[in-house]
């Protein structure tokens, strides 16, 4: 008989009264015809090997001039609740380590950012949240932007966050190197001219030429680096208004936008409407057919409603499957009648799935004085109202 090392699936083995894979070594002892062997569960080094990766992070340092660091949660529950996770990394909040958390955590603005999180893990996986977390090293609070991402072989959740204020000052810092940089540069063209001046005054005419392209060359980078600039200040702002999956506008522009129809309603009394909708039993598109398909609903929904308003109209991606279309000029009557046209189309539209599509909708109208919220959360009772009369339905309040 041969030495024998076994990995094979099929080497089962019945520990704690469950079935285990377990590797073996064999070896034949000729002298005493022995076969002698040895095994062990391979659950045990998955387990060996998980442990050692959280050791590892954990002893990993953050640094006070780049705050960025992983952090890992043991997931127990997707739905939520008090102990929903074990957090087995997080260099900041070591106190946290080995210990259960809550879902209902809320941060220094009273967001529970957790909750959020635990709702884009649901729906696709990962999810990006903005909240108000302390600073290493400090008693300090600042606007944090964390990804968390899912990941069921090992049912847990890692996520990795930066501080908007350090990235600002990332980017005040490159414009104070830029500066710096065109100061050095002027500094130095000015040595060459003094010098140059001094010892080849006679050659005045060429060194002039030379001179004269030395600032053409100049003022040609200069003028690429003002274009480029504003090009990065326009995708900056884009990225800061727009949902990135739909291109639509995002929810803080249309917070922002309503503000502005609302401060314009009471000065100057036009109507405003608000239609709100999303998608029927999204959650079985996504569960069924995946996620990137429902992903590409939502572009196509998004594109074939954007088709059906005027541009004066603000359509916007409200969160996950739900939208808001922000009508100004437009009374209860006719935001109705718009919201009936759009889910027949979107109702007839012949989306590339095995589904039908349909969309409820909630539409309202301002009420002098009320303010955004009180607007907002009328529509939302309007969709809900859809919701239980069967769905596919335009429903008032």
């Amino acid at each position: 008989m041969r030495d024998s090392l076994n990995p094979d699936a099929q080497n089962l083995e019945i520990k704690n009264g469950e079935i285990f894979e377990k590797n073996y070594f064999i070896k034949y002892f000729a002298p005493f015809k022995w076969i002698i062997g040895t095994g062990e569960f391979l659950d045990y080094y998955e387990e060996m090997t998980q442990q050692s990766i959280v050791r590892h992070l954990n002893r990993i340092g953050i640094g006070l001039e780049s705050p960025d660091y992983v952090f890992i949660y043991k997931l127990h529950n997707k739905n939520g609740g008090d102990k929903f996770a074990t957090m087995l990394v997080n260099p900041n909040r070591p106190d946290l380590v080995g210990k259960k958390v809550t879902d209902s955590y809320i941060d220094a603005q009273g967001k529970m950012f957790r909750k959020e999180m635990l709702k884009g893990v649901r729906e696709k996986g990962e999810a990006f949240v903005t909240y108000m977390y302390n600073k290493p090293g400090s008693d300090d609070f600042a606007t944090k932007l964390s990804y968390f991402k899912y990941y069921p072989e090992l049912d847990w959740i890692i996520a990795n966050g930066t501080y908007l204020d350090y990235l600002d000052k990332r980017v005040a810092q490159m414009q104070n190197d830029l500066r710096f940089e065109i100061k050095n540069t002027i500094s130095y063209l000015v040595y060459f001219l003094v010098i140059i001046c001094i010892i080849f005054l006679f050659v005045a005419y060429i060194f002039s030429k030379c001179i004269n392209s030395l600032f053409e060359g100049y003022k040609k980078k200069q003028k690429e680096q003002q274009v480029e600039l504003k090009r990065v200040n326009t995708d900056l702002k884009v990225l800061a208004t727009t949902d990135s999956l739909t291109e639509l506008y995002n929810r803080g522009y249309l917070n922002t936008h309503i503000e502005r129809e609302i401060a314009r309603i009471e000065r100057y009394k036009p109507p405003l409407s608000i239609i709100n909708f999303d998608i029927d039993k999204f959650k079985r598109i996504n569960d069924t057919l995946g996620h990137l398909t429902g992903d590409n609903i939502l572009i196509e929904l998004s594109d074939l409603c954007q088709s059906k308003i005027r541009k004066s109209d603000i359509l916007a991606r409200w969160g996950g499957d739900e939208f808001i279309i922000l009508v100004p000029g437009i009374d209860l009557k006719s935001a109705v009648s718009l919201a009936e046209k759009l889910r027949k189309n979107i109702e007839e539209h012949p989306f590339e799935i095995e589904f039908k599509v349909t969309c409820s909708f909630g539409v309202t109208q301002y009420i002098e004085g009320e303010g955004k919220d009180n607007f907002i959360n009328r529509s939302d009772k309007a969709l809900y109202e859809a919701k239980n009369q069967n769905r596919n339905k335009v429903i008032s309040l």
